[in-house]
């Protein structure tokens, strides 16, 4: 009883709960309270709807889920909840189009995208809402080119730092071209 009331109070003290007095229905409660608890589960009592239930809750959950227990559709669930998740779905339940949910979602999620699903789409998108990291450190190296460096600095000007050496200044000119082209424009609309 004392048990439930901690949880109740509070669902992450289920992590502090003997195993012995952990049954299906407290960890029932705890999870619909915060999915991350699925971590203090015992293994036996991890069952395919409560598992549901924590991935609906933070799709982050997902890295305590047994591994005969995810499923596409539990994967896709995740990815959907948190991008972020796609760190914990096995190679083998990774899709292109899993893939692209994750990041479109959580543009870190990149660095665990297999390679063969790295397309030059994948990757602006990945690489067009990033502010903040090296935003091309995940792009395979044959995607780097001048035209997708240009694309990804007209999606996200704060890129230009993040570009190989060898194309910033001819970037940085036809960069610099387009906005003075915007401008000019703009004043003959006026």
């Amino acid at each position: 009883e004392l048990c439930k009331i901690a949880v109740s109070e509070w669902a992450d003290n289920l992590k502090f709960v003997p195993e012995k007095y952990k049954t299906p229905e407290l960890c029932l409660e705890a999870i619909k309270d915060y999915g991350y608890v699925l971590e203090w589960v015992p293994e036996e009592l991890k069952t395919r709807d409560l598992c549901i239930l924590a991935v609906d809750y933070t799709g982050r959950a997902l890295e305590f889920v047994p591994k005969e227990l995810k499923s596409p559709e539990l994967c896709l669930m995740a990815v959907f909840e948190s991008g972020s998740a796609l760190e914990f779905i096995p190679e083998e339940l990774k899709s292109p189009e899993l893939c692209y949910v994750a990041v479109k979602n959580y543009t870190w999620a990149l660095e665990f995208v297999p390679e063969k699903y790295k397309t030059q789409e994948l990757c602006e998108l990945a690489v067009e809402n990033k502010h903040d990291g090296d935003r091309l450190e995940h792009v395979p190296k044959h995607i780097i080119t001048f035209d997708f460096c240009f694309r990804v600095v007209e999606l996200n000007p704060y890129a230009i730092d993040d570009v190989p050496e060898e194309f910033q200044e001819e970037l940085q000119k036809k960069y610099h071209d387009i906005l003075s082209d915007i401008t000019i424009k703009n004043k003959k609309e006026k």
